[in-house]
């Protein structure tokens, strides 16, 4: 695999406490969200149903790891 300039991409799928304002933490059963930060102060949270956590997790991580390659 390509080494990624981690300077302008950072891309982490982990279990972290949310408090109970932030979006992500209303998301169960089978739904999953995605949130893109960029270096603007806007930020994007994108929520939808899924395929199961493993498949929308493995699949998110692919899309992105796609999108940089494009990039860098």
């Amino acid at each position: 695999m390509k080494q990624l300039r981690l300077a302008l991409l950072e891309a982490r799928v982990e279990p972290i406490a949310l408090p109970l304002s932030d979006p992500l933490a209303r998301i169960d059963g089978l739904l999953n969200a995605i949130v893109i930060q960029t270096d603007t102060p806007q930020q994007v949270t994108v929520i939808g149903p899924g395929a199961g956590r493993f498949q929308a997790g493995q699949g998110m991580l692919a899309d992105l790891i796609a999108i940089a390659k494009d990039i860098l």
